[in-house]
């Protein structure tokens, strides 16, 4: 997978310069390997970007920054590995589609693929200044995590054409993968084990050695002191493991720490060291035996396989869509092409929102839900459907006027949000393309005064529709949360329906 990185431009004068690097010729291969994105000529592509930020600022007025000290543009560096096996034009696409889902077509770029060293790499550069509503492109806490998830994703796609590749690794491979190789994990557990079964250093060595484990406690570190190295003694570790490197925060299995922590343990609640051996044996297998959250996911719901991953696009809630990226060890492959998914509750899978601002983490207990069927739509945390009582009268009192419940709701109340949604999305959608297409004529006239008031009319408008559509995305939760109380209100009346003909006459 590619590496990103991502550099802020102050001032015009650096973003003059910044391009001019990008687009040397002995780089790029006589600029063969450049483009440009809304930018009509790219070696000009500074000055087109000054003319958007010109017209932002008599639209919207003047920035309250220093000109020195304003973010003009944003430069990111995408760097491939030499054995990605990839061509200098993939690397560019990689790089253009990369750009264009992270700022949602909305900003100009330039992008040039620099092959005058080892490993290749894109230089993207877009106008911070947005050339639909000439606002700044905010980089928020999590925009950095958002452009390497879209990054790997697009380059993970471009590296899956070969049909029918087989996964570099699996589930199962993994899991015996670890069990033979992970000595670390595995000499913590066993470790972990007897700290809460030993009474004194000289008891935990004796029942570490049941456990093949070698204490050797007879080594000193310059930076640490006293040092005690591990080594299993059934496996084939080839080198011991000092106490610091097993944990370093606060050196849990040091000869101090040690003896602090059997200070604690008393000699009725451990095991002997003739019982020490069957009694982990009988905990590691409880523990193994823990199920993971097991499902299968159809051919049908995978949007793109690759050697490292496949990928799927999941709805979540009623209102959210995108993809996620499920990595090859969290997979096993079966005969009818399908994958059987093996999640932990507490992995964390990214969400690439189409809408990019509200990409997220999702949980494995989340995303096993949604991917398995078990439960239709994912419904959103009480807090945030219903806040606050107010609220939940307004959901009542919506389904009560309409002297509708249950399926019926869902039928006359449901399918008209959903269709204002869809027309105002649309309606959106065709006053951006008209907005980004009149800013682009625009941009190189002297504007006037009538052009000036052109814009702001058309940005009301833009404004006007988007506040209209969170409406009615806050009138589908009240909705949702009404349909939510009458379920529960029916569910209960047939329950006590059902209490009642139990009562013998």
């Amino acid at each position: 997978m590619p590496t990103t990185k991502s550099l802020t431009i102050q001032n015009e004068r650096n973003l003059q310069r910044a391009i001019k690097y990008i687009l040397n010729p002995e780089k790029t291969m006589g600029q063969t390997l450049t483009s440009g994105y809304k930018i009509n000529y790219v070696n000009n592509a500074d000055f087109e970007m000054k003319l958007t930020r010109k017209m932002a600022r008599l639209v919207l007025g003047q920035s309250n920054k220093k000109s020195d000290q304003e973010v003009v543009a944003r430069h990111i560096i995408q760097s491939f590995d030499p054995n990605d096996n990839l061509t200098p034009e993939e690397i560019h696409e990689i790089g253009r589609q990369t750009v264009l889902e992270l700022t949602g077509g909305n900003h100009e770029f330039v992008i040039a693929t620099h092959v005058d060293q080892d490993h290749y790499h894109n230089h993207i550069i877009f106008n911070a200044t947005s050339s639909v509503d000439l606002k700044k492109f905010r980089w928020q806490k999590g925009t950095t995590n958002l452009l390497r998830n879209i990054s790997d994703k697009i380059a993970d796609y471009h590296g899956a054409m070969i049909l029918d590749a087989p996964k570099r690794t699996s589930h199962a491979k993994y899991e015996k993968y670890k069990r033979e190789n992970n000595y670390r994990q595995i000499l913590k557990e066993r470790l972990d084990f007897l700290l809460r079964h030993s009474i004194n250093f000289e008891d935990f060595k004796q029942k570490a050695h049941a456990l093949n484990i070698q204490v050797d406690e007879h080594h000193k570190s310059k930076d640490y002191g006293q040092v005690i190295n591990y080594q299993l003694t059934d496996l084939p570790q080839q080198r011991p493991a000092r106490d610091y490197t097993l944990n370093k925060k606060s050196r849990k299995y040091s000869f101090d720490k040690l003896v602090e922590r059997f200070e604690n343990n008393h000699i009725e609640g451990v095991y002997h060291v003739e019982q020490i051996k069957q009694a982990f044996q009988d905990e590691h297998q409880k523990i193994e035996k823990e199920p993971d959250l097991e499902f299968v996911i159809q051919p049908w719901q995978i949007e793109k396989d690759t050697m490292n991953a496949i990928y799927v696009r999941v709805e979540y809630g009623r209102y959210e869509e995108g993809v996620i990226k499920i990595p090859d060890y969290k997979l096993d492959k079966l005969e009818d092409g399908s994958y059987k998914a093996y999640f932990k509750n507490k992995d964390s899978f990214y969400f690439i929102n189409d809408e990019a601002n509200k990409s997220k983490f999702l949980k494995g207990a989340v995303l096993s839900k949604i991917l398995s069927g078990e439960s239709g739509t994912i419904l959103q945390r009480k807090n945030s459907a219903i806040q606050n009582v107010r609220e939940m009268v307004a959901a009542l009192n919506l389904i009560s006027e309409r002297q509708v419940n249950g399926e019926k709701a869902v039928e006359v109340l449901g399918q008209k949000f959903m269709d204002d949604v869809e027309q105002i999305k649309q309606a959106l959608q065709n006053l951006d393309a008209h907005i980004l297409k009149q800013n682009e004529q625009l941009k190189y006239e002297n504007p006037t005064e009538e052009n000036k008031l052109k814009i702001k009319a058309l940005q009301l408008e833009r404004k006007d529709l988007q506040a209209q559509y969170q409406k009615v995305i806050k009138k589908m939760k009240t909705y949702d949360a009404g349909q939510e109380i009458v379920q529960e209100k029916l569910k209960e009346k047939e329950i006590n329906k059902e209490k009642t003909q139990d009562i013998p006459l």
